[in-house]
């Protein structure tokens, strides 16, 4: 079995961004056998500051010649400063459909309660959604109320890159 190792670095700090444009760091260590694929992540809010939409922007050039990759932007429901247990399922529910409806190929809910895997094992699970045929592979990430249990169910895998929320 071939392992593929995709490590990814952003380390833009305050001092060093701060009245500075494009000055964010990025660095993406591949292997060259890497596969183009293409690779969606859905998720709700907006970036605010411009350094991490300048991390992205960068992150999505330097992948362009291995993947295709598109990130959306979707709108969170709104919800009163202090909402009860059953508004917060009604909103994750309305959020799930236009999550849903962007569903392709193997699929990836990133929550809390999901696997924690090192780089290697992130790897392996690239490599057997290209092997199972999946062209695609699409990340769902939550609003601050996380995922609909519809979204994490309809997931091929649930990660979670820490524990720290």
């Amino acid at each position: 079995m071939e392992e593929y190792d995709v490590s990814i670095y952003a380390n833009p700090s305050v001092k060093e961004v701060e009245g500075l444009i494009n000055k964010t760091e990025i660095s993406i260590d591949y292997d060259a056998r890497t596969t183009k694929k293409y690779y969606k992540i859905g998720y709700y809010g907006k970036l605010q500051e411009y350094y991490l939409r300048a991390a992205c922007a960068e992150y999505e050039k330097r992948l362009s010649r291995f993947c295709k990759l598109q990130c959306v932007e979707l709108e969170p429901v709104a919800l009163p400063e202090r909402p009860s247990e059953k508004e917060i399922a009604v909103a994750l529910e309305k959020e799930a459909q236009p999550l849903l409806k962007r569903k392709k190929g193997f699929t990836i809910a990133m929550c809390i309660e999901g696997k924690q895997l090192d780089s290697p094992q992130f790897a392996q699970i690239f490599q057997r959604a290209a092997v199972q045929g999946d062209a695609a592979v699409t990340f769902f990430i939550g609003s601050s109320y996380g995922l609909a249990d519809s979204v994490k169910q309809a997931a091929n895998l649930r990660l979670s890159m820490s524990a720290m929320t």
